[in-house]
């Protein structure tokens, strides 16, 4: 049997007495709706546990993510879901859950809460081919040389004073968020990758304008 989550939750308002859905092989319906249900508990909805959920959300938390596929032996499929949102850890337990848990998903958006390392950037870039938003911790260019896929929103700060040009052109190259590169005193390179550097402009890459140049 399939049902759809609001109206369980809509008979179970509407009885002090338990509710057994043992028969539901599959429910459906918006993240708040599935949780209410399991929320009730078994003093309210009984025999869930092992049943498919398929959500009809289109941005959903991680952590709500998470929290139904604990609900559950069965499958979430969460293929309506366009963006998921969330801390590292949560947006981290959605994939390495796997399509035998939580399937759906590989092209989302995600948007990453707080600052994550490059590492933990590659993970969940590997993930989806949507566009990844995330403040980078790491700001060595060395490890940020490592940062993979292009057309992500990194937001990144650079550490150290000096930099090849073609270094920060290729990071630059990885996001379509803004390098911070205000601590460089000193450009090194080609005169075409240096130009290329500035001409980015202050919208890809702030900070510069004041920096000795060493044309290679």
């Amino acid at each position: 049997t399939t049902l759809a989550a609001s109206l369980l939750n809509t008979i179970n308002g509407d009885t002090t007495g338990v509710v057994n859905a043992s028969s539901v092989i599959t429910l459906t319906g918006a993240a708040a709706d599935l949780n209410s249900a399991y929320v009730a508990g078994a003093a309210q909805i009984s025999g869930l546990g092992n049943e498919t959920l398929i959500l009809t959300d289109t941005t959903l938390a991680a952590s709500l993510l998470n929290t139904l596929n604990g609900y559950t032996t069965g499958v979430v499929n969460a293929a309506s879901v366009n963006t998921i949102t969330g801390n590292v850890a949560d947006v981290t337990a959605v994939y390495t859950a796997g399509s035998a848990q939580i399937s759906g998903l590989g092209n989302e958006a995600v948007t990453v809460s707080g600052s994550i390392t490059v590492a933990q950037a590659n993970v969940i870039d590997a993930a989806t081919t949507g566009v990844v938003t995330a403040t980078i911790s790491d700001t060595d260019p060395a490890i940020l040389a490592t940062l993979t896929g292009t057309g992500n929103a990194y937001t990144i700060s650079i550490s150290g004073t000096t930099i090849d040009a073609a270094v920060l052109n290729s990071l630059n190259a990885n996001t379509s968020g803004v390098i911070n590169a205000s601590g460089i005193l000193t450009i090194t390179g080609s005169a075409e990758n240096v130009r290329a550097a500035y001409a980015a402009g202050a919208t890809q890459i702030s900070g510069l304008g004041n920096e000795t140049v060493i044309l290679s």
